[in-house]
């Protein structure tokens, strides 16, 4: 997940970001954050299942079934955010440039 991030291009305008209000960069600096975290910790947390499932006297196997099809939600949606995320920040750009276009355009209405 971290691999894949684009670098912020360094000849774009940069007053996008100027514009950004705190509490949404904030926000995306915790997602940046908190996601490979989310998606790293899966592995972790099926071993924490399985042990806890031993302890309780239940199938072990079970619980490592749940797990596997945890984690394989987990690599299915991170596979498809790594194809998707550049046309969904393409419609994301388009749904902001649209946005400003209509602000501007009811401003100068009288």
């Amino acid at each position: 997940v971290s691999i894949v991030r684009d670098m912020p291009d360094p000849f774009a305008s940069s007053n996008q970001q100027a514009f950004l209000p705190p509490e949404m960069a904030g926000f995306s600096s915790a997602m940046r954050i908190a996601i490979p975290l989310v998606v790293s910790a899966a592995a972790t947390l099926n071993i924490l299942l399985v042990r806890q499932a031993a302890v309780r006297g239940q199938s072990t196997v079970g619980a490592a079934i749940r797990g596997a099809i945890g984690t394989m939600l987990i690599v299915i949606g991170t596979a498809w955010w790594v194809r998707k995320r550049d046309d969904l920040k393409r419609m994301f750009k388009q749904f902001m440039a649209d946005g400003r276009a209509q602000t501007a355009q009811q401003r100068r209405m009288p």
